[in-house]
């Protein structure tokens, strides 16, 4: 499984719609920041270990402020970046941010 971007709104209503389906995990990431790189890497192991088996989709935060916004108010989340959200049925069950990111926390 690898990461779906979201690039666009459709792309967004598209996630959020597979959330009706089941679990899936929208990753708010930063190319800027050595602390969302450290983040990636984290849910790229996840993947590739099987921790993370629904989808996941990648929002890269740099120049998509209304888009990232519009994640943030449909899920009633702030944003952050580097950020995991896990998301059902519409909306965010879990939220992790920045340092929070780890194997040890998502493995549990």
């Amino acid at each position: 499984m690898t990461m779906q971007l979201i690039q666009t709104e459709a792309d967004w209503d598209m996630a959020l719609k597979r959330s009706q389906e089941g679990v899936v995990y929208v990753f708010k990431h930063s190319g800027t920041c050595p602390v969302s790189t450290a983040a990636h890497e984290v849910v790229t192991t996840l993947i590739t270990d099987g921790v993370i088996t629904n989808p996941i989709y990648k929002l890269v935060v740099q120049g998509v402020e209304d888009l990232k916004m519009k994640i943030s108010e449909d899920l009633a989340v702030k944003h952050e970046s580097p950020q995991l959200i896990r998301i059902q049925s519409g909306s965010a069950t879990t939220v992790w941010n920045h340092h929070d990111i780890t194997t040890d926390i998502l493995s549990n």
